[in-house]
Parts: structure tokens; sequence; C-alpha cells
């Protein structure tokens, strides 16, 4: 909890108590009280909500099996395994940096899910942020994974979610789009561009302007193309932060040598 708001990150234990679900006053005993303890189900979609790694949800569902035995061999057993792998950590502690791993972890969930971005830009207009549901029925996702989207975007601190987990309080990064330093871009550029061309079909020659051209040209020619091309990003960026919020737009360019 303290690393995740070290990261600026908005998360309290009564938010997580909702998102389980679970009772809040139960979830308190449970950290305050010895002798209570969470089902593992309840204790696995914590771990999930804090973004734990998987050999950190094993090492703590092997904690509550030690804790909750009443078998003395078992208990002796646990308490074994418990050990070799506290001893196994301190010494990859010395060589490996965890923050790094939870923070690519969480950069994942938002890389690999094609719609995050969608749902990202469309809470950027007051309408979606006010009622995040209505994009259930624009986009075709139902609300279990909408929810899951907006988990993600909280965690990663792109938006700050309310009490309601439909509450989108704040939203506060405006470029969600990853550069070539990422090394997940261009996976998260494939998944996005699958999700692309199935929208594409379904959209209307009116709504949509498509463009694929082969051409010659020598190298003198490639690269003033290219500066045309990064000029004209840069104009649609200009032109896109002056303009009203009032719809979402997507837009897909390659420019590459064959041979």
């Amino acid at each position: 909890m303290a690393h995740l708001k070290g990261l600026g990150q908005s998360v309290t234990f009564r938010r997580i108590s909702e998102r389980i679900p679970l009772q809040y006053t139960f979830l308190s005993k449970v950290l305050n009280q010895p002798g209570h303890h969470l089902s593992q189900d309840h204790l696995f979609k914590m771990a999930k909500i804090l973004d734990f790694l998987p050999e950190e949800i094993d090492y703590l569902d092997l904690l509550r099996s030690y804790s909750t035995t009443e078998e003395p061999d078992r208990k002796s057993f646990l308490f074994a395994r418990i050990e070799k792998e506290r001893k196994k950590r301190a010494i990859q502690a010395e060589h490996q940096d965890f923050s790094d791993s939870s923070t690519m972890m969480r950069e994942m969930r938002y890389l690999f899910e094609p719609m995050a971005v969608i749902v990202h830009v469309a809470l950027w207009m007051p309408v979606y942020q006010r009622d995040p549901r209505r994009l259930c029925s624009l986009t075709g996702m139902n609300p279990k994974k909408l929810l899951e989207i907006l988990d993600s975007l909280d965690m990663l601190g792109y938006i700050r979610l309310g009490e309601d987990p439909f509450e989108v309080v704040e939203v506060f990064d405006r470029d969600p789009h990853y550069g070539r330093d990422n090394p997940l871009m261009r996976a998260h550029q494939a998944k996005l561009k699958t999700q692309m061309i199935s929208r594409l079909n379904q959209t209307s020659e009116e709504e949509k302007e498509s463009f694929m051209v082969a051409f010659t040209a020598d190298e003198e020619a490639r690269e003033k193309i290219n500066q045309e091309f990064k000029k004209f990003i840069q104009n649609v960026r200009e032109i896109s932060q002056n303009s009203k919020e009032e719809h979402l737009y997507q837009m897909s360019f390659d420019f590459l040598k064959w041979f």
C-alpha cells in the first residue's frame, strides 16, 4: 500500500474491500486482530488488486496456509518451505530490483488490453467521465471488462476512481501513447491495430479514410517523406489539442521499406 501511494496512486483498504468484494469491517479485523484470515479467493483478489507478482501471490498463499493449519506435521512442512523461500529471496534481492518488475506488470495490463487506450482517451470527454458505463454499448464491452480497465487505469495513476468503482473523479494523463523506448510498444501497436481493423470494417465509408500505396524512391526522398510525416503528426496533435472533446477518433499510419 505504501509503495503504491508513493507512486502517486490513490488506493485505500476501503476501496480494496469494495472491489474484492468484502465487508470493510471484516477486512479491518483480519488486518488488526490475530486469528482472523481472508479466504484463499479473497486473498488472491486482494493480491491482484495490489499488483502482486505471481511468485509473490504464491508466497502469500503459503503464509496463509501456515497460519491456518492445525496439523502439526503440515505446519512444520510449510514452515520449512517458507524458510527456503525467504533464503532464496534474500540472495536474489542483492541482484534484482522488483520495483521495476512491478511497474512492468502494471504497464502490461494496460498495453496488452487494446480497449484500455480507447477507454482512457474516451474519459477525457466529460460525458464519459461522468458515466463510463455508456462506453459499454458503444464498444461492445461488458461491465466486468470495463471495470477491469478502469481499475488498471487507476492503478497506473492515469485516473482516480471514487468510492463507486464506476466513479471517475479525475483524469490525469492526456498522452497515453508509448514511444520506441518502451519494449512493449510494438506488441501494443499490433494489438491495437487488430482492434482497429475490426472496427474499420464496421464503420461506414462516410466516416473513415483509408490509404495504402506502394512506390519507388531513393534514400533522400525517403528521408524527406519521413520528415513530412513527422510534421503531419505534429499538426494533427496541435489540431486535436485545440479542439473540443466531442468524439473519439483513431489514426494509423505505417511507412516501411520492403527492399
